[in-house]
Order: structure tokens, then C-alpha cells, then sequence
């Protein structure tokens, strides 16, 4: 509020109504102390070491005596003007007052209209970057808006001027801009993905350092899809070997299967040859007694002869090698004239695989001629 001043301010006049004149006795009290000082001008030595020390003392009680004079004297004289500078400062007091008064008003006007501003900001940024469709991650705006504010941006109707709309529409085509940037790159990046042989990595790969400069930028980008080659690579690699594994292992299983099997025919043939021996056993004479030279077959005797056939090499390392050997030798049994060939054969069979059998060998099977 103006209000014309038909006054001009009055001037501060002081005056002493007496004019202050200080009388003191001063030149005699410097005349007597000249006098006095001058009895203590003494050269210190080891005599006068303790005179020296008495005048010491001496002086010091001296000059606190006169310095207190000194301090009572200047707190009469100063008393009157102390009292007139607290009077005279009510003035200053009562004006700053005043002014404080008026200064926390418009304070709070000025609060007022900023935050109206910045609502307003707010407001007008949000409806941008939906108009414009810009996400999330780069609607951050909002965060800029302090530094924009204005009071002188709000009309009196309380509404946006034009350069603040300008503002907050510049700033919300800032993050679109920066978000089409960011798009940009990863289309690039997921094209060089692909060239590269590899799946096209995702914005969550890339977030911190999409935004980058373009020199930043193009190198973590060629680091990370070296890394994805080489880690794919290692992927493939390391399949393959499984699957080399698993192949190996099934064809070992399924050797293991093979010999068992024929382990299990061997034993099974075997074993009917034996049952074949039991049934015509009471038909035959009793075996004769094996010459010497069936008896030491099974050891290498000059009389049998021991002929390698086949062998099959180890699956696996630390396993044994397997040998098939054919043993030769003539045997002489005699049967009755009604006993079945067949059976005799059978039953002249399961007596050599006794007599040949050993702990380290497995027979596969006789064959009688």
C-alpha cells in the first residue's frame, strides 16, 4: 500500500547540555611517577637478584593500582552515554519491527504463489508426457521443476504464462527425445545381436548405459555381445560334451548289456548240458578215468592244444581284454550199444567242461565231435 509522505523525516539532534570537560591531575601524577620509576633503575645481578624481585612486586601492585583507577573513572564518564545509546537504539528496533512485519507477509505471498506455480508445472509436465506417450524412466521432469518456478510466471488469474508453458513443454519434448534416443539404440543393438549369432539382449541388459554418451555407448555395447558370444560358445560346447557323455555311457551300458546277456546264454546252455548229462548218465558205463592228457589240458599240456580265436579290446581304460581260446583233444568213452548218441555227446559234454573248468576262465561251450 503507497501512501504519499507529506513529511520529511525528522533528523536525530543531540546536544550536551553542558559541554563534558575531563580534569584530572595528570601532569603532576606523570611528573611523580617519572620520579618514582626512576628509583627502580637497577642492574640485576646475584647481590641485588633479590632487591631486584621486591621491586618487581612492587611495581606490579603499582600499576594494577592505577589501572583500576583508570576503569572506575571511564564507567562514570561512559554511563550517560551508554544509557543514551540503549534510548536511542529503541529507534532502530522499533523500524526494523516494522519491517520484519511486512517482510514475513510477503514471504508468505511469495510461498504462496511459488507453490501455486509449481502445481501448475506439475499439472501441465504430466498431461505433456502423456500427450507426447513418453515412459516412465524418462518422465523425470518433475524433478527439474524447483528451478523453474517462478512467481512471475503465474498470471493473476492464476494461470501459466506463455514463457512457462514454453518451459515445461520444452522439457517434457526433452524426454521424448532422450526416450526415442534410447529405442533407437536398442533396435541397433539388438540388429548387432543378431548378426553376431546371438539372442538379442533386452533394455534390462543395456539400462545402465543406454543413456550414455555415443563413445561410452558403442563400446560397452561390443564388450557385452562379446561376452554373449563367448558365453553362448561355452553353452555349446559344454552340450556337446554331455551329449558325447551320455552317448558314451549308453553305448557302455549297452556293451554291458550285450556281454551280460551272453553271459547269461552261456550259463543257461551250460546248464541244460548238465540237466542232458543227468538224465543219460544211467544209461552210460561209467565215465573212464580222463587220460593225462585231458586232465592237463587246462594247464597248457603238450597233448591239448589251445588255439586263440577272438579277442575283444577294453571299453574303458583299467578293464580287462578278453580272449577267446578253442581247446582240442581226443577222448575215448565207451557206452552201451542201445545209449542215444545225442545224449552221449551230451553227457561226454558236461564231463570235459568239469574237468577243464578253472577259476580264471568262463567256458562258452563244448562242442563234441
Amino acid at each position: 500500500m503507497e501512501q504519499e509522505q507529506t513529511n520529511t523525516i525528522p533528523e536525530l539532534q543531540v546536544s550536551l547540555e553542558t559541554p563534558l570537560v575531563i580534569v584530572s591531575n595528570f601532569p603532576q601524577l606523570r611528573a611523580w611517577l617519572d620520579t618514582e620509576l626512576a628509583k627502580y633503575e637497577i642492574e640485576v645481578t646475584a647481590e641485588t637478584l633479590s632487591e631486584a624481585k621486591q621491586a618487581m612486586a612492587e611495581l606490579n601492585s603499582l600499576a594494577k593500582k592505577l589501572d583500576q583507577a583508570r576503569i572506575e573513572y571511564a564507567k562514570q564518564f561512559k554511563a550517560p552515554i551508554t544509557a543514551w545509546e540503549a534510548e536511542a537504539k529503541t529507534l532502530f528496533d522499533a523500524t526494523k519491527a516494522a519491517r520484519e512485519k511486512i517482510a514475513a507477509q510477503a514471504k508468505r505471498f511469495d510461498d504462496e504463489a511459488r507453490a501455486l506455480c509449481a502445481s501448475l508445472m506439475c499439472e501441465l509436465l504430466e498431461a505433456e508426457y502423456a500427450r507426447l506417450e513418453v515412459r516412465a524412466e524418462y518422465a523425470k521432469g518433475a524433478d527439474m521443476i524447483q528451478t523453474l518456478v517462478g512467481i512471475s510466471y503465474v498470471t493473476k488469474t492464476k494461470q501459466l504464462t506463455k514463457a512457462a508453458r514454453e518451459n515445461i513443454e520444452g522439457l517434457a519434448a526433452q524426454g521424448r527425445a532422450a526416450q526415442d534416443k534410447a529405442d533407437g539404440r536398442l533396435a541397433r543393438f539388438e540388429a548387432d545381436c543378431r548378426a553376431a549369432g546371438v539372442e538379442p539382449l533386452t533394455i534390462e541388459h543395456v539400462r545402465s548405459f543406454i543413456d550414455a554418451d555415443d563413445k561410452v555407448f558403442q563400446v560397452r555395447k561390443a564388450e557385452m555381445i562379446q561376452i554373449e558370444v563367448k558365453r553362448l560358445a561355452a553353452q555349446r560346447e559344454k552340450i556337446r560334451k554331455e551329449e558325447e557323455d551320455k552317448a558314451r555311457a549308453k553305448a557302455e551300458a549297452e556293451e554291458r548289456e550285450r556281454k551280460r546277456k551272453e553271459a547269461e546264454e552261456a550259463d543257461r546252455k551250460l546248464r541244460e548240458e548238465q540237466a542232458a548229462c543227468k538224465e543219460t548218465q544211467a544209461e552210460l558205463e561209467p565215465p573212464p578215468i580222463m587220460t593225462p592228457t585231458v586232465e592237463t589240458m587246462t594247464v597248457s599240456a603238450p597233448a591239448a592244444e589251445r588255439i586263440p580265436v577272438a579277442e575283444s579290446p577294453a571299453a574303458n581304460e583299467g578293464e580287462k581284454v578278453t580272449i577267446t581260446f578253442e581247446y582240442r583233444f581226443a577222448v575215448h568213452v565207451s557206452a552201451k550199444a542201445s545209449a542215444d548218441p545225442e545224449k552221449v555227446k551230451k553227457f561226454l559234454a558236461g564231463t570235459i567242461l568239469v574237468a577243464i573248468k578253472t577259476s580264471d576262465e568262463r567256458i562258452i561251450g563244448v562242442d563234441v565231435q
